[in-house]
């Protein structure tokens, strides 16, 4: 019974992960403006290999390695960052952690997905 039980769970997480990474190569590129001045331009997008690029008005903001993605956002770390540093993209917002923080999230910039 234990063995049926531990493959049940083994399958029931390649099929979560499977789906995690097909929600997240649908969403390519996240794009927005600041919510302090709408002159800035924020963009976000997947270059392949779990890797995205974060530009703020075409200027590079920093490489980022895909660590989460879910129904409601794509989640990623600045790669080489020796704090945390984490982006939240969402279907209509764009949140960086509070330095330092997992859990306290800031909104950047409102937006949405692109094609």
């Amino acid at each position: 019974m234990t063995h049926l039980l531990t493959k049940s769970v083994t399958a029931l997480a390649v099929v979560f992960a499977a789906t995690a990474v097909a929600a997240a190569a649908e969403k390519t590129v996240w794009v927005g403006r600041d919510t302090d001045d709408n002159k800035v331009i924020w963009t976000c997008s997947n270059a392949g290999n779990d890797t995205w690029k974060l530009k703020k008005n075409g200027r590079d903001e920093g490489v980022y390695a895909g660590v989460t993605s879910t129904a409601e956002f794509v989640e990623v770390q600045l790669k080489g960052a020796k704090e945390v540093t984490l982006v939240r993209l969402y279907a209509d917002k764009m949140s960086f952690n509070k330095v330092g923080s997992k859990t306290e999230w800031i909104t950047i910039a409102k937006g949405k997905w692109g094609e």
